[in-house]
């Protein structure tokens, strides 16, 4: 964030009939202002708030209405979702490899841009558009590892949205270790620990542990 600057930059409500609402997220003060202000030239995208951290683009999204939201930070992806439900979420990376392709699919991510040259704005408003639309839109190289996933035997935690850390969490958990050793041993808060297995048991249909482990051996996903 530039020093003495706001945390987000925000328009006008824009009139009813207008196009299609964006909020745009970068750690890079620089990037988030041109793709911003590159992006509300188009004619058709009204660009509705800039963002330079996540906390903050979580805290503006709940109280706008935004279409599409602009974001570089995968981890963010399901915060981003309970925040504005409604919204298409478009990630914009500096790379990706497999298991971030695979995550953009279980977190129902519609879009993946990797930033490249001066054209990432043209790139972005093109992909804006397409998920605005309820069209998927990935870069060739993010295709590329959607086909290859897509080619292999069919992932068991794929298929049911689980996350990496999700993933982690499961079997620990599934062996009785108690919310608090889990949160030292991962790192995070409780409630974080909390959050991951209601989102586990919400994903897998079960209420408690017990139905967690059961349903995750039977799909495979837990030996």
């Amino acid at each position: 964030m530039e020093p003495g600057g706001p945390a987000v930059v925000a328009a006008p409500e824009p009139p009813l009939e207008c196009c299609i609402r964006v909020a745009v997220e970068d750690c890079s003060w620089h990037y988030a202002r041109a793709l911003g202000t590159t992006l509300e030239t188009e004619p058709d995208l009204d660009v509705v708030g800039i963002a330079f951290a996540v906390d903050e683009l979580i805290e503006f999204v709940r109280e706008r209405t935004v279409d599409v939201i602009v974001f570089e930070d995968l981890a963010a992806a399901e915060r981003l979702r309970g925040a504005q439900p409604n919204a298409a979420l478009l990630l914009v990376g500096a790379s990706v490899d497999r298991e971030r392709a695979r995550l953009c699919i279980a977190l129902g991510i519609r879009g993946y841009v990797v930033k490249r040259d001066r054209h990432d704005p043209e790139r972005i408003a093109a992909a804006v558009r397409e998920i605005a639309g309820g069209r998927p839109f990935f870069d060739g190289e993010v295709q590329e590892f959607l086909v290859d996933l897509a080619s292999r035997a069919p992932d068991p935690a794929l298929e049911a949205g689980l996350t990496s850390r999700e993933l982690e969490l499961l079997p620990l958990a599934a062996e009785g270790i108690g919310n608090r050793e889990l949160a030292l041993l991962l790192g995070v808060s409780e409630q974080t620990v909390r959050n991951h297995l209601s989102n586990i048991y919400r994903k897998l249909g079960a209420r408690n542990r017990t139905q967690m482990a059961a349903e995750a051996r039977r799909r495979g996903i837990y030996a």
